[in-house]
């Protein structure tokens, strides 16, 4: 007997998988069910450890002005910015070295 495939993914950083091509999500290391986005609202980035703010965003990045979506990258993938007008910018910061509440006098 073949072994069922799985698809493995990330949310926030943090290793997801489903054994069953999409229909259940499951947390890697604690093999919790994700039963909605509100169960997975309750897990914080992998990178800064932070929850998203209450409107769904980023905590380290919080509200951009002008933009249409961001991503920090969870130390991950990429960070991004989408502005309005639809244009990308794409920026390789290492947030884990790059503390953003840091002062740098």
């Amino acid at each position: 007997m073949e072994d069922e495939p799985i698809t493995v993914s990330n949310l926030r950083g943090n290793v997801i998988y489903s054994p069953n091509d999409g229909e259940t999500w499951v947390w890697a290391d604690t093999q919790e069910v994700i039963l909605d986005a509100d169960s997975a609202d309750n897990r914080p980035c992998a990178c800064c450890g932070e929850l998203p703010t209450e409107a769904g965003h980023d905590a380290c990045l919080g509200l951009l002005p002008g933009v249409r979506s961001a991503c920090c990258g969870h130390a991950i993938d990429p960070p991004y910015i989408q502005f309005d007008d639809e244009d990308t910018f794409r920026a390789v910061i290492d947030f884990l070295k790059y503390d953003l509440g840091k002062d740098r006098g």
